[in-house]
């Protein structure tokens, strides 16, 4: 595997989580926040951890935090900022809202020499994927255009279905019968 300082990981973590009605990174399963189960297992690959944020509520966890350069325009803003603002040619991105995600994905990720995201039943998740640092000024024009769609950058994507894992590996808790749900399949 690649040595784990030519990269970095990033959690996006800086939506409002409103269909949730409470900040999604710090719900807890298994008496651990959700981020927490995200970091530890990208920690095992690379040391070079950063959240994507603009809220208070995670600066006490052990992680920097890149704050949006741009302001109100959703993940691709997160991104941007990251690619940006990290020294780093490539930067694996992930939800904060997708525990179940396993490292193998991540590893797998870290194999492609191109910008790359997942997808699973023929869903494309352009938030769990490896962004190299040479898209950064697509991004900003699509910012620019306010076009903050990413799935509107994919002709500069690789993309790579997943098959045979479970359904739940992807399962993003956005509202609160999804939390239930995770909290159960954690007890798996």
């Amino acid at each position: 595997m690649e040595r784990a300082n030519n990269f970095a990981a990033v959690i996006l973590a800086g939506g409002k989580s409103s269909r949730m009605g409470k900040n999604k990174a710090l719900l807890k399963i298994n008496n651990k926040y959700i981020i927490e189960i995200i970091a530890e297992k990208l920690r095992k690959i690379t040391p070079n951890i950063f959240i994507s944020s603009n809220s208070l509520d995670l600066d006490f966890l052990p992680y920097k935090k890149i704050e949006d350069i741009i302001k109100n325009c959703g993940p691709i803003c997160g991104i941007y900022s990251a690619l940006k603002n990290l020294p780093y040619e490539k930067i694996i991105i992930t939800p904060c809202d997708s525990p179940f995600i396993p490292i193998d994905i991540f590893k797998m990720l870290l194999q492609q020499n191109t910008n790359t995201w997942i997808s699973y039943k023929k869903r494309i998740n352009p938030l769990i994927g490896i962004y190299y640092k040479t898209i950064t000024s697509i991004i900003k024009q699509h910012i620019d255009n306010k076009n903050f769609k990413l799935l509107h950058l994919s002709p500069y994507f690789k993309i790579i279905n997943i098959k045979n894992l479970p359904e739940y590996t992807f399962l993003n808790i956005n509202y609160p019968e999804d939390y239930q749900r995770a909290i159960q399949l954690s007890k798996r």
